[in-house]
C-alpha cells in the first residue's frame, strides 16, 4: 500500500525519480551536470521511466521496487525450501522481515531492493551448479519437503548456468556500483567450485580461466550500455570514479565519498572488526553511521552456526558453506567501504550480501531444531522470539500506515497536494511558492540537494553536494565573484535552505568556507519569500 502514494522518500526526490522526470520531459537521456547521480548506472530508474510514461503518473515507480522485493524473499524462501524445508523458509523470510528499513523500502522507489534479487538469483544459479557431495534429494513425502531433486555435478563447464551468472553480475552492477562486491564474491565461489573435478591444477586453472572469462565476459557486456552512457555523456564510463568526468574535481570527490572519514580515521576499529553486530545495534535509519535499521536477526543469527554445526546434516552443511562462500567476500568488501570511506559504513550499500546473509540464518535456525534436548524445546523458543519480534515489526508497519495517512489517500479523501504537505511539510509549501515565479526563471538551491517536485514551467538547480558555495570559495573566487557567476549560469533566484547550512556549517572538512556563508546572504538583500519557520528564503539575483 506504501507503494502506491506520492513518492516523499529522500533519495527519491533526491534523484531515483529526477532522472526519469528529466528524461521524460527531454525525450531522451541527456547528460545533467548538477546532479552527478544521474551519472550512475540506471537499470532500476530506466524502468520507472518506462511505467511513469506508460501510467501517466509517478506512483507507478515504487510498485516495481517492490516488486524487486517480492522476488528477493521469493529466491530466499524458494532455496531454503528446496534444500531445507518449508517451515524454515517461512521462518527466514519472517526474520528477514523483521528489518525494519528493508520494509520500508517496499514502498519507495529507490533501487536497493534489485540488488537485493540479483544477489539472491545469483546463489539460486550458483546452487544449481555446484554438485555437493554427500547430498540426496529432499524427500518428498513429507508436505513439509516438497522439493525437486538436486542436479548431478557437471563433468564439463555448464556455460549456460555460467552465462546466466554473467547476465545477473552485469544486472546488479547496472543497479549500484557498489555490487562489484557480488564479483568478489562470485570469483571466491569460482575457485572454490569451478574445475573442483580435474585431478590437475593445470586442468583446474583452465577451468577457471574459462569460467571467469564467460562470467566476466557476459556481464561486462550486460554492463556495456551504462559504460557507454557514462563515456558519452559524462566523460567516464563509471562516472564519476575512477576518471573523472563532467563538473567532477578531487573536491567533488573528497565531499562525495566522505573519504577519510571511515571507520578507521575516527577510531572505530571495534565497530570495524564486528560489523555485522555493529550494524545490528547502531544502525538506525536515517541517522549518520549505517543509516539502516537491519532488525535483531538477519545479520547476528548466522553465528549461531558455530553451536549446531555438528548436528547439522548434510544439505543443511552444504547451504551453509554456499552462504559462507558468497556472505564472507561480501563482508570483506563491505568492511573496506566501511574503513576508508565515511559513506561507505552504509549498510544500504552492501545489500547485495543479504540473501546470503537471510539464508545462513535459516540454516542456523534450521541446526536448532536438531540439537538434541529433551527438556528444553530450543528451535521452539527460538521460533517465538522471532515471532515477537515480527509482531512489534507489523505494529509498526500499522503506526507508519497511519502516519502516512495511507487508507484516506487509497480511498480518496485526501488529494496529492495534501499527501505531499503531510509527506515532505514546508518543502511542498516552498514548492507551490515556486510555482508562483515567472515561467522559465530558473532557481538555484543553497544546501538543499531534492528538486523533484519542482514545478514544470520552472528550472530548479539542487544543491546535490551542498558546495554551491564551498566549491567556489576554495577556487579562490569573492563573494560578489560567486554570485556573478551564478547568473552566467542562467539563474534568476537563489533559494536558501537555512536547515540545510546549519547541519552543514559544521562540517570540520569546509568550516572556514561556510562561516563565510552570511557574506552572501548579505549581498542578497530581503528575501521575497519566507516560510514562518524560517527553513527557506527565496532571493532574487541582483542584475
Amino acid at each position: 500500500l506504501h507503494a502506491l502514494i506520492p513518492p516523499v522518500a529522500f533519495d527519491a526526490i533526491n534523484y531515483h525519480l529526477v532522472g526519469p522526470a528529466r528524461y521524460l520531459e527531454a525525450g531522451a537521456v541527456q547528460a545533467h551536470a548538477d546532479n552527478h547521480f544521474l551519472g550512475f548506472p540506471q537499470g532500476v530508474e530506466i524502468l520507472y521511466g518506462v511505467a511513469i510514461s506508460l501510467f501517466g503518473r509517478d506512483t507507478a515507480a515504487a510498485p516495481i521496487h517492490w516488486w524487486f522485493g517480492v522476488l528477493a524473499l521469493l529466491a530466499i524462501g524458494g532455496l531454503i525450501t528446496r534444500y531445507l524445508n518449508t517451515s524454515t523458509a517461512w521462518w527466514t523470510v519472517a526474520l528477514t522481515l523483521t528489518a525494519w528499513s528493508l520494509w520500508l523500502l517496499f514502498g519507495w522507489p529507490y533501487a536497493d531492493l534489485a540488488m537485493v534479487a540479483y544477489g539472491a538469483g545469483v546463489l539460486i544459479v550458483a546452487a544449481r551448479y555446484q554438485a555437493w557431495d554427500g547430498i540426496n534429494p529432499v524427500p518428498t513425502t513429507s508436505a513439509d519437503h516438497q522439493s525437486p531433486s538436486i542436479p548431478p555435478r557437471p563433468s564439463t563447464i555448464d556455460y549456460r548456468l555460467l552465462t546466466i551468472l554473467g547476465l545477473l553480475l552485469g544486472l546488479a552492477v547496472g543497479v549500484k556500483y557498489t555490487t562489484a562486491g557480488l564479483a568478489l564474491a562470485l570469483g571466491s565461489w569460482l575457485l572454490l567450485n569451478v574445475g573442483r573435478s580435474e585431478t590437475t591444477w593445470t586442468q583446474r586453472l583452465r577451468q577457471w580461466i574459462y569460467a571467469g572469462l564467460v562470467i566476466g565476459g557476459v556481464a561486462a557486456l550486460t554492463f556495456l550500455p551504462w559504460a557507454l552512457k557514462g563515456a558519452l555523456l559524462y566523460q567516464n564510463p563509471v562516472y564519476p570514479f575512477l576518471f573523472g568526468g563532467l563538473n567532477w574535481d578531487s573536491l567533488r570527490s573528497t565531499t562525495f565519498s566522505t573519504a577519510g572519514q571511515g571507520l578507521l580515521s575516527t577510531g572505530n576499529l571495534g565497530q570495524l572488526i564486528a560489523l555485522p553486530l555493529a550494524a545490528t545495534i547502531q544502525g538506525i535509519e536515517k541517522t549518520e553511521g549505517f543509516g539502516f535499521t537491519i532488525g535483531p536477526w538477519v545479520l547476528v543469527l548466522p553465528l549461531l552456526l558455530l553451536v549446531s554445526w555438528n548436528w547439522l546434516d548434510s544439505r543443511a552443511k552444504s547451504l551453509a558453506r554456499l552462504g559462507l562462500t558468497f556472505a564472507l567476500p561480501a563482508l570483506l568488501f563491505w568492511m573496506g567501504m566501511a574503513a576508508t570511506s565515511g559513506i561507505g559504513v552504509q549498510t544500504r550499500l552492501a545489500l547485495f550480501g543479504l540473501p546470503a546473509a537471510a539464508v545462513l540464518s535459516g540454516v542456523a535456525l534450521y541446526g536448532l531444531g536438531r540439537i538434541p534436548s529433551k527438556r528444553l524445546p530450543i528451535q521452539g523458543i527460538a521460533y517465538a522470539i522471532i515471532g515477537l519480534t515480527l509482531v512489534f515489526t507489523l505494529l509498526g508497519a500499522l503506526q507508519e500506515t497511519g502516519r502516512d495517512a495511507v487508507l484516506p489517500w487509497l480511498t480518496g479523501q485526501l488529494d496529492r497536494e495534501a499527501m505531499l504537505d503531510r509527506g515532505l511539510g514546508i518543502y511542498a509549501a516552498m514548492q507551490r511558492e515556486l510555482a508562483t515565479l515567472p515561467a522559465g526563471s530558473q532557481v538555484r538551491f543553497l544546501y538543499e540537494s531534492k528538486s523533484y517536485h519542482c514545478p514544470a514551467t520552472i528550472t530548479c538547480v539542487p544543491d546535490i553536494l551542498f558546495d554551491y558555495w564551498v566549491r567556489p570559495i576554495r577556487q579562490g573566487l569573492t563573494t560578489q565573484a560567486v554570485i556573478e557567476s551564478w547568473r552566467a549560469a542562467g539563474d534568476d533566484y537563489v533559494l536558501v535552505f537555512q536547515v540545510g547550512y546549519d547541519f552543514w556549517k559544521t562540517d570540520p572538512r569546509f568550516l572556514t568556507e561556510n562561516a563565510r556563508f552570511p557574506e552572501v546572504v548579505q549581498l542578497l538583500g530581503t528575501p521575497l519569500w519566507s516560510d514562518p519557520v524560517g527553513a527557506y528564503q527565496l532571493y532574487r539575483l541582483p542584475a
